[in-house]
């Protein structure tokens, strides 16, 4: 059934689609690939998963389901293990993760599988005509804001300091 790209060595979850020559979910294997995609105008879904993950693999089926559903929004994978530094800029800490874009500005994000809430807020952005009150990812500021997105949060950090203080005395 699924057929792999060969860049992730047989990780991904690259499935055929309906039709021959075409697919279901692309994955996305870099940061590259990852920008162009979120560069364009479409509403784009993508599912950060890993293939150790229970909860990922489990749906992966309704997931593939959702994209033949709904035709007019593109649906990618994100092999958080084959694409690290994409899933370290988009702060993707618990898998499965379903980060949505439009218009080159993250929109929605849901973490965990409820896949209930991943249909809802496409239902709710493909109705709507601008992603307003989002993050804007332009081609022009995509780089400086993925080094500042790398940094940890201040609190986090403080924590981690305040433990590793803690140990050394």
């Amino acid at each position: 059934m699924g057929a792999c790209c060969g860049k992730c060595m047989g990780k991904c979850r690259k499935k055929k689609g309906p039709k021959k020559g075409t697919q279901l979910l692309t994955p996305l294997h870099t940061k590259v690939e990852f920008e162009d995609v979120v560069g364009t105008d479409k509403l784009i879904v993508i599912d950060c998963f890993a293939k150790w993950c229970g909860p990922c693999q489990q749906i992966a089926p309704a997931v593939e389901k959702m994209a033949v559903q709904y035709k007019k929004v593109q649906f990618y994978t994100l092999d958080v293990d084959v694409n690290a530094d994409t899933a370290k800029n988009l702060e993707i800490s618990s898998m499965p993760t379903f980060v949505i874009f439009k218009g080159g500005a993250e929109v929605a994000r849901t973490v965990g599988a409820d896949l209930e809430k991943v249909k809802a807020n496409i239902e709710k952005y493909s109705k709507s005509g601008s992603a307003s009150n989002s993050r804007r990812v332009s081609n022009a500021t995509r780089s400086s804001q993925s080094t500042n997105r790398i940094r940890p949060r201040k609190s986090t950090l403080a924590g981690v300091e305040q433990a590793l203080s803690s140990i050394a005395k």
